[in-house]
């Protein structure tokens, strides 16, 4: 050996090396569980807080994950469709809707610009607007403990 050569012999390299892998990281299937429960309780908080009437638009909410060993995203989403293609799950999400076809309706505050219909949950008088972005809202504030078990999950890896 030459100078200032020295030799390290790391104990247990092999071990560390192993819960480093890239193809499956140590944190992959913990993260997994994470995003799969994320999505399933956005599909539960859509149908929960979807508009009724024919049972439609709740019966549509659907979700999907990233398929990738660790996702990067979930998607929750609505298909329903009116008879004339409209995606009224969207409309609904607004909370109103412009009148159209014949006889439309000024606005008297503004008489250029048409009247709006306000959309409501039948029976409540509760307006239907952010139904379906609110899921969004609600899981944005289950997200901190979500990943507050997952880093404990991730943790308790480490340690096996």
């Amino acid at each position: 050996m030459g100078r200032g050569t020295s030799i390290v012999k790391v104990e247990g390299l092999n071990r560390l090396l192993k819960k480093l892998r890239y193809a499956d990281p140590i944190y992959a299937e913990p993260w997994r569980a994470m995003m799969a429960g994320l999505a399933e309780r956005g599909d539960e908080l859509g149908v929960q807080r979807a508009p009724r009437l024919t049972g439609h638009t709740a019966g549509s909410v659907t979700h999907t994950m990233h398929q990738w060993k660790v996702p990067l995203w979930v998607k929750i989403s609505t298909d329903a469709t009116s008879e004339r293609g409209v995606r009224y799950p969207f409309v609904l999400n607004a909370g109103h809707r412009r009148p159209s076809g014949r006889g439309l309706t000024k606005n008297r505050r503004s008489p250029t610009t048409e009247a709006t219909i306000k959309l409501h949950y039948r029976g409540t008088g509760k307006s239907t607007r952010r139904w379906f972005s609110g899921v969004l809202t609600i899981l944005r504030r289950e997200l901190k403990s979500k990943l507050a078990d997952t880093a404990r999950a991730v943790e308790a890896q480490w340690a096996k």
